[in-house]
Protein backbone atom coordinates (compact mmCIF):
# COMPACT_ATOMS: atom_id res chain seq x y z
CA UNK A 1 0.00 0.00 0.00
CA UNK A 2 2.53 2.41 0.86
CA UNK A 3 3.95 2.06 -2.70
CA UNK A 4 0.76 2.75 -4.24
CA UNK A 5 0.60 6.10 -1.76
CA UNK A 6 3.76 6.74 -3.52
CA UNK A 7 2.86 6.39 -6.85
CA UNK A 8 -0.02 8.67 -6.28
CA UNK A 9 1.87 11.06 -4.82
CA UNK A 10 4.14 11.31 -7.33
CA UNK A 11 2.35 11.54 -10.78
CA UNK A 12 -1.52 12.45 -12.34
CA UNK A 13 -3.69 9.51 -11.78
CA UNK A 14 -4.40 9.06 -15.48
CA UNK A 15 -0.75 7.52 -15.89
CA UNK A 16 -1.28 5.65 -12.36
CA UNK A 17 -4.49 3.88 -13.69
CA UNK A 18 -2.24 2.89 -16.76
CA UNK A 19 0.69 1.38 -14.80
CA UNK A 20 -1.00 0.06 -11.78
CA UNK A 21 -3.67 -2.15 -14.15
CA UNK A 22 -0.47 -4.17 -16.09
CA UNK A 23 1.62 -4.25 -12.43
CA UNK A 24 -0.67 -3.67 -8.92
CA UNK A 25 -4.14 -5.78 -9.79
CA UNK A 26 -4.34 -7.11 -6.08
CA UNK A 27 -3.03 -4.12 -4.31
CA UNK A 28 -5.05 -1.83 -6.93
CA UNK A 29 -8.63 -3.73 -5.32
CA UNK A 30 -7.75 -3.37 -1.94
CA UNK A 31 -6.94 0.27 -1.71
CA UNK A 32 -10.72 0.43 -4.27
CA UNK A 33 -12.37 -1.78 -1.18
CA UNK A 34 -10.82 0.78 1.34
CA UNK A 35 -12.26 3.72 -0.52
CA UNK A 36 -15.95 2.11 -1.01
CA UNK A 37 -15.39 1.21 2.91
CA UNK A 38 -15.19 4.85 3.91
CA UNK A 39 -11.41 3.63 5.18
CA UNK A 40 -9.40 5.85 2.78
CA UNK A 41 -9.17 8.34 0.83
CA UNK A 42 -6.52 9.63 -2.16
CA UNK A 43 -5.87 12.47 -3.76
CA UNK A 44 -3.07 13.41 -6.41
CA UNK A 45 -0.08 15.49 -5.88
CA UNK A 46 1.39 16.44 -2.42
CA UNK A 47 -1.49 17.81 -0.95
CA UNK A 48 -3.25 14.99 0.64
CA UNK A 49 -5.27 11.83 -0.58
CA UNK A 50 -8.47 11.87 -2.15
CA UNK A 51 -10.63 10.48 -5.11
CA UNK A 52 -12.16 12.23 -7.43
CA UNK A 53 -15.44 10.74 -9.00
CA UNK A 54 -13.70 9.99 -12.31
CA UNK A 55 -10.36 8.91 -11.06
CA UNK A 56 -12.34 6.34 -8.89
CA UNK A 57 -15.07 5.72 -11.32
CA UNK A 58 -11.66 4.94 -13.37
CA UNK A 59 -9.58 2.59 -10.94
CA UNK A 60 -12.68 0.64 -10.77
CA UNK A 61 -13.18 0.25 -14.51
CA UNK A 62 -9.33 -0.75 -14.40
CA UNK A 63 -9.71 -3.30 -11.53
CA UNK A 64 -12.42 -4.78 -13.59
CA UNK A 65 -10.61 -4.55 -16.79
CA UNK A 66 -7.15 -5.90 -15.14
CA UNK A 67 -8.99 -9.08 -13.62
CA UNK A 68 -10.76 -9.73 -16.97
CA UNK A 69 -7.51 -9.73 -18.67
CA UNK A 70 -5.50 -10.93 -16.12
CA UNK A 71 -3.56 -13.73 -18.60
CA UNK A 72 -3.37 -11.34 -22.07
CA UNK A 73 -0.02 -10.05 -22.93
CA UNK A 74 1.35 -6.79 -21.59
CA UNK A 75 0.55 -4.76 -24.85
CA UNK A 76 -3.31 -5.63 -24.51
CA UNK A 77 -3.24 -4.72 -20.77
CA UNK A 78 -1.76 -1.38 -21.13
CA UNK A 79 -4.11 -0.63 -24.35
CA UNK A 80 -7.61 -1.44 -22.26
CA UNK A 81 -5.97 1.04 -19.24
CA UNK A 82 -4.91 3.77 -21.71
CA UNK A 83 -8.89 3.45 -22.80
CA UNK A 84 -10.44 3.37 -19.72
CA UNK A 85 -7.72 7.16 -18.72
CA UNK A 86 -9.40 8.06 -22.14
CA UNK A 87 -12.76 7.78 -21.25
CA UNK A 88 -12.53 9.37 -17.74
CA UNK A 89 -10.03 12.28 -18.63
CA UNK A 90 -13.04 12.98 -21.08
CA UNK A 91 -15.52 11.97 -18.52
CA UNK A 92 -14.73 15.08 -16.08
CA UNK A 93 -15.42 18.14 -18.90
CA UNK A 94 -19.22 16.00 -19.43
CA UNK A 95 -19.74 15.11 -15.76
CA UNK A 96 -22.88 16.96 -15.40
CA UNK A 97 -24.56 16.06 -18.68
CA UNK A 98 -23.39 12.44 -17.49
CA UNK A 99 -25.30 13.02 -14.29
CA UNK A 100 -28.40 13.17 -16.19
CA UNK A 101 -27.86 9.78 -17.90
CA UNK A 102 -29.59 6.34 -16.98
CA UNK A 103 -28.40 2.93 -18.50
CA UNK A 104 -30.60 -0.11 -18.11
CA UNK A 105 -28.28 -3.48 -17.61
CA UNK A 106 -29.69 -7.04 -18.57
CA UNK A 107 -28.21 -9.99 -17.11
CA UNK A 108 -29.71 -12.71 -15.10
CA UNK A 109 -25.82 -13.02 -12.85
CA UNK A 110 -26.04 -9.09 -12.08
CA UNK A 111 -22.86 -10.17 -9.72
CA UNK A 112 -20.45 -10.16 -12.46
CA UNK A 113 -20.53 -6.44 -13.09
CA UNK A 114 -20.49 -5.01 -10.03
CA UNK A 115 -17.40 -3.06 -10.58
CA UNK A 116 -18.21 -1.70 -13.75
CA UNK A 117 -21.43 -0.48 -12.57
CA UNK A 118 -19.68 1.53 -9.52
CA UNK A 119 -17.49 2.55 -12.10
CA UNK A 120 -20.89 4.48 -13.58
CA UNK A 121 -22.48 5.32 -10.53
CA UNK A 122 -19.33 6.89 -9.57
CA UNK A 123 -19.82 9.72 -12.79
CA UNK A 124 -23.61 10.24 -11.12
CA UNK A 125 -25.07 7.57 -13.97
CA UNK A 126 -27.89 5.64 -13.27
CA UNK A 127 -27.51 2.28 -13.61
CA UNK A 128 -30.77 -0.29 -13.13
CA UNK A 129 -30.57 -3.80 -13.23
CA UNK A 130 -32.74 -6.66 -14.31
CA UNK A 131 -32.52 -10.12 -15.16
CA UNK A 132 -34.64 -11.12 -17.85
CA UNK A 133 -35.66 -9.78 -21.03
CA UNK A 134 -39.53 -9.00 -19.98
CA UNK A 135 -38.31 -7.06 -17.18
CA UNK A 136 -35.91 -5.22 -19.24
CA UNK A 137 -38.73 -4.14 -21.85
CA UNK A 138 -41.31 -3.91 -18.90
CA UNK A 139 -38.63 -0.84 -17.96
CA UNK A 140 -38.38 0.75 -21.37
CA UNK A 141 -42.11 0.57 -21.81
CA UNK A 142 -42.90 3.31 -18.88
CA UNK A 143 -39.18 4.82 -18.64
CA UNK A 144 -36.68 6.45 -20.39
CA UNK A 145 -33.14 5.26 -21.06
CA UNK A 146 -30.25 6.57 -22.57
CA UNK A 147 -28.13 3.14 -23.09
CA UNK A 148 -29.07 -0.41 -22.73
CA UNK A 149 -25.90 -3.15 -21.77
CA UNK A 150 -27.14 -6.95 -21.99
CA UNK A 151 -25.53 -10.45 -21.86
CA UNK A 152 -26.42 -12.89 -24.13
CA UNK A 153 -27.54 -16.35 -22.75
CA UNK A 154 -30.74 -15.80 -20.21
CA UNK A 155 -32.32 -19.16 -19.66
CA UNK A 156 -34.48 -20.75 -21.23
CA UNK A 157 -33.13 -18.47 -24.24
CA UNK A 158 -29.83 -19.10 -25.30
CA UNK A 159 -29.65 -15.59 -27.19
CA UNK A 160 -31.61 -13.26 -25.21
CA UNK A 161 -29.04 -10.70 -26.03
CA UNK A 162 -30.26 -10.42 -29.86
CA UNK A 163 -33.61 -11.40 -28.96
CA UNK A 164 -34.11 -8.29 -26.76
CA UNK A 165 -32.56 -6.04 -29.26
CA UNK A 166 -35.09 -7.06 -31.98
CA UNK A 167 -38.33 -7.05 -29.18
CA UNK A 168 -37.38 -3.31 -29.05
CA UNK A 169 -36.99 -2.91 -32.38
CA UNK A 170 -40.66 -4.20 -32.38
CA UNK A 171 -41.56 -1.87 -29.83
CA UNK A 172 -39.77 1.33 -31.58
CA UNK A 173 -37.89 2.08 -28.58
CA UNK A 174 -34.21 1.12 -29.22
CA UNK A 175 -30.93 3.35 -27.30
CA UNK A 176 -28.21 2.13 -28.61
CA UNK A 177 -26.94 -1.01 -27.15
CA UNK A 178 -23.81 -2.91 -25.93
CA UNK A 179 -24.17 -6.59 -25.82
CA UNK A 180 -21.36 -7.65 -23.16
CA UNK A 181 -20.83 -11.37 -22.83
CA UNK A 182 -17.87 -13.41 -23.23
CA UNK A 183 -17.61 -16.37 -25.55
CA UNK A 184 -20.57 -15.52 -27.62
CA UNK A 185 -19.25 -11.98 -28.11
CA UNK A 186 -15.63 -13.26 -28.72
CA UNK A 187 -16.94 -15.42 -31.79
CA UNK A 188 -19.31 -12.10 -33.04
CA UNK A 189 -17.07 -9.00 -32.73
CA UNK A 190 -17.71 -7.11 -35.66
CA UNK A 191 -20.59 -7.88 -36.46
CA UNK A 192 -22.55 -4.94 -34.91
CA UNK A 193 -23.87 -3.46 -38.08
CA UNK A 194 -25.41 -6.52 -38.88
CA UNK A 195 -26.90 -7.38 -35.53
CA UNK A 196 -27.66 -3.73 -34.53
CA UNK A 197 -25.82 -3.02 -31.52
CA UNK A 198 -23.55 -0.28 -30.68
CA UNK A 199 -20.73 -2.69 -29.72
CA UNK A 200 -20.25 -6.21 -29.17
CA UNK A 201 -17.33 -7.27 -26.71
CA UNK A 202 -16.42 -9.17 -23.85
CA UNK A 203 -13.76 -6.46 -22.37
CA UNK A 204 -14.79 -4.61 -19.47
CA UNK A 205 -12.29 -1.70 -20.12
CA UNK A 206 -14.03 -1.27 -24.18
CA UNK A 207 -17.82 -1.15 -22.09
CA UNK A 208 -16.74 1.47 -20.10
CA UNK A 209 -15.03 3.35 -22.55
CA UNK A 210 -17.87 2.87 -25.45
CA UNK A 211 -20.85 3.72 -22.67
CA UNK A 212 -19.29 6.76 -21.53
CA UNK A 213 -18.93 7.89 -25.75
CA UNK A 214 -22.44 6.93 -26.30
CA UNK A 215 -23.64 8.67 -23.03
CA UNK A 216 -22.13 11.77 -24.21
CA UNK A 217 -23.41 11.61 -27.34
CA UNK A 218 -26.86 11.40 -26.00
Amino acid sequence: MSDLIELFKAAVWPAIVVLLVVKFGQPLHAMLQSVADGRASLDVGPSGLRVTQAAQSAVAAAVAAGAEAKDAPPAEKAAIAHGIVAAARTSLASAPTLATRRILWVDDTPDNNILLAKSFTELGISVIQVGSTEAALGRLREERFDLVITDMGRPPDHTAGLTLLRRMREMGTFPPTIIYAARWAAANRGKEAELGAALITNRPGEVYARALELLQRS
